[in-house]
């Protein structure tokens, strides 16, 4: 079983060392079911929450729901399955979106991508309306190849819009690597990848934060059978520094999964 948790709020600092010393919660009955729930995706606000499950009910192998809170100190509402626009019967998960709150991109094991996991997205004209996404695209095949694509998080730094995300693309260092695709405004696309190396290990990586520094990795010196790691960004060599594992409470000798934390970091 694979269930979703969150932190205590200590500070508002993103340091190894202030995770390392929050209180560990379960995110609650209305999330959690003897069943998989798993690639939680918060909005930077916290008030809402993107996941997937394989809970009874569903339309294919996992598919994404998504679920409310008034305020960060009330409980999560019961989740709501997001149409089959979005869902199909076969695996959907791992869900980012934009900052103006009008497009998402998602992970999807359909038939008809280019590969194992292909990444797509969806428009919505109302970002309030959980089941206002329409017509779902795939990215293409700068994006997507023929082997496995996932876990996109949508960033827009300086003026420019990223995708980061992983594949297990050729000429990478393992299974999965991290990479980073720029958007094109005038072509109306995104670019071909950037290889994120110097994150990027001979293991599997399935998730980065570039914001926070966040990586999801089953990479060796781990404390489990996959964990959670950071890393800071050198300035003024402009390169990632060596990731570093987080300890208890944040990982244990089980499986940690994708990380997702709200823009204040609390």
């Amino acid at each position: 079983m694979f269930a979703l948790y969150s932190t205590s709020t200590l500070s508002q600092n993103p340091s190894k060392e202030d995770l390392e010393n929050r209180i560990v919660l379960n995110a609650g009955n209305s999330i959690n079911t003897e069943n998989f729930e798993g690639f939680p995706m918060i909005l930077p606000d916290g008030l809402t929450m993107y996941f997937s499950s394989d809970r009874s009910g569903g339309l294919g192998d996992l598919d994404i729901y998504v679920t409310h809170r008034a305020t960060m100190k009330d409980e999560w509402e019961d989740p709501i399955q997001l149409n089959s626009s979005i869902n199909s019967i076969a695996s959907d998960h791992s869900v980012t979106i934009s900052s103006d709150g009008h497009y998402m991109y998602f992970t999807s094991e359909k038939e008809g991508g280019f590969g194992d996991a292909d990444l797509y997205m969806s428009y919505r004209k109302d970002i309030n309306n959980d089941f206002g996404w329409g017509e779902v695209n795939n990215l293409g095949e700068f994006v997507n190849t023929d082997s496995l694509e996932a876990c996109p998080l949508f960033h827009q730094e300086n003026g420019e819009t990223h995708l980061y995300y992983v594949s297990s693309r050729d000429k990478g260092l393992g299974g999965m690597d991290l990479y980073y695709s720029s958007w094109d405004k005038e072509k109306n696309q995104f670019q071909k990848p950037i290889w994120l190396k110097d994150v990027s290990s001979p293991s599997e990586d399935m998730h980065f934060d570039p914001v926070k520094g966040l990586i999801w990795s089953d990479r060796s010196g781990g404390i489990g059978q996959s964990d959670i790691w950071i890393a800071t960004f050198d300035s003024s060599e402009k390169k990632w520094k060596e990731p570093t594992c987080l300890k208890y409470p944040i990982n244990t000798e089980h499986r940690e999964g994708m990380p997702s934390v709200t823009h204040d970091f609390s």
